[in-house]
């Protein structure tokens, strides 16, 4: 395998960390230490069923180390956890699955505005890559809604009915199948809405893919 002059000079100056206990990794691993793997929390179901998505995956369950790294990610400006994030979030996905794009649940201008990035955004971006398949923005988020993380379950998909359009900027032809990413699944009310756009848009088939799927908070 080749690799890059550039390459060998990032992981030197900038030694990969593991997602877990935040110590340098060896020069052959990129993600989490080989003691810190078998304690991640790895979910006991990662296929679920959510409405308007063929499938949604998750890896992990939202809790212990994957839910401080991906505290991390959002709300402390660590953009980097989210290439290690979308590794184990593509060797989820069955072999044989099939698409054509990958897309994102986004956040609105004004919150990405404020955090400086879209944490969806970036972990599509990278799963994009590691599948070989082209990052589309496909949605638009026009309404500045109350946070999820904030309202009991029984609220949340209220909370989410028509915050999505379909982007303008994006072509939508028949037969066209999406691989939509969020970073965290909970009452699954946010990712939902956000297919059933891309499906009123004219998307053939939506499936779902987040790093991590929590316990309904009620």
């Amino acid at each position: 395998m080749h690799i890059s002059l550039k390459s060998v000079w990032m992981r030197l100056f900038f030694p990969a960390r593991c997602i877990a206990c935040r110590k340098v990794l060896p020069g052959d691993v990129y993600d989490v230490c080989p003691s810190c793997r078998p304690k991640l929390p790895f979910a006991p179901q990662a296929c679920l069923s959510l409405p308007y998505t063929e499938a949604c995956f998750a890896p992990f369950s939202y809790k212990g180390s994957v839910a401080a790294a991906l505290h991390r990610l959002k709300f402390k400006s660590k953009p980097p956890y989210a290439l290690p994030l979308a590794r184990f979030m593509v060797e989820c996905l069955p072999k044989d699955a099939r698409f054509d794009f990958v897309t994102f649940v986004p956040i609105s201008k004004k919150r990405k505005k404020e955090r400086g990035f879209d944490q969806a955004e970036e972990l599509a971006r990278h799963v994009a890559a590691l599948l070989y398949l082209p990052l589309a923005t496909t949605l638009t988020k026009t309404t500045e809604n109350k946070r999820q993380s904030s309202l009991p379950a029984a609220q949340r998909k209220g909370n989410v009915i028509g915050v999505y359009e379909a982007s303008s900027d994006f072509c939508f032809r028949p037969g066209q199948r999406f691989l939509l990413i969020d970073d965290i699944i909970t009452t699954g009310a946010t990712l939902s809405e956000a297919a059933k756009t891309l499906r009123l848009a004219g998307a053939e088939s939506v499936t779902g893919l987040a790093v991590a799927k929590t316990q309904q908070k009620h």
